[in-house]
């Protein structure tokens, strides 16, 4: 299997020497869910797309500072390059941003989260439909930085992950698309970093954010669904 990793931002240059990129933190996820595949990754956020949709088997979008529904003609090339994967049956893995433009391209609503940023370590109930996951999981701890939400999800979707501040964190669409709001591929190091250099950005919520990194996160179970999804 072939994974193509959309990359619709890069690292911050202060980043960069210490955690190197976002394809890197992926490849490392990949590694940990012991899945048998290669990888290729394009910059779509520079226009940077597959020459062709039957390039990879299937396709990850990453996190991004834009939004999906900002105006750059990369973003609307990207709803378009989602819609069309999907008719040509390849799967798609959304993170973060991922998880938005993924929803905006199928008809869902993305909008500025009504209760502001959510950072740090949050705590979600798995809920049905799960099939991914382990079931014997109910809870996920995972890291997240987004201020955008999924607030209403596209009539094929069903809602699998959920918290108060975040209803819509995680939507499957029968066995092609599987999305989290959250970031499986942050470590703590590096979301703790990213919280001190947008300190001021964060407001109230950067306090919030640090006490939030005690929380201890745990990804396997999505390493674990990651792999029963792309194997399905």
């Amino acid at each position: 299997m072939k994974i193509g990793i959309l990359l619709a931002d890069q690292l911050d240059p202060p980043l960069r020497a210490r955690f190197v990129s976002y394809e890197s933190m992926f490849f490392r996820l990949f590694r940990s869910s012991e899945l048998n595949c290669e990888f290729a990754a394009y910059e779509v956020f520079r226009d940077d797309f597959p020459e062709s949709i039957q390039a990879c088997d299937a396709y990850l979008i990453s996190g991004s500072r834009c939004g999906a529904y900002d105006t750059e003609k990369w973003i609307a090339r990207l709803k378009q390059f989602v819609l069309d994967s999907l008719d040509a049956d390849r799967k798609f893995l959304g993170i973060c941003f991922g998880h938005q433009i993924i929803a905006d391209a199928l008809g869902g609503r993305v909008e500025l989260a009504p209760n502001g940023w959510q950072v740090g370590g949050q705590a979600y109930r798995l809920c049905e439909p799960n099939g991914w996951f382990d079931p014997t999981i109910q809870e996920l701890k995972l890291y997240c930085f987004h201020q955008d939400q999924v607030l209403d999800l596209p009539d094929s979707a069903e809602c699998f992950m959920t918290n108060e501040g975040c209803p819509h964190a995680g939507f499957v669409i029968d066995d092609k698309v599987l999305t989290l709001q959250s970031h499986p591929e942050f470590e703590r190091s590096y979301i703790e970093t990213l919280v001190q250099i947008r300190r001021e950005r964060l407001g109230s919520k950067y306090h919030v954010a640090l006490e939030s990194l005690d929380l201890d996160v745990n990804v396997q179970p999505v390493t674990h669904a990651i792999r029963e999804f792309l194997s399905s």
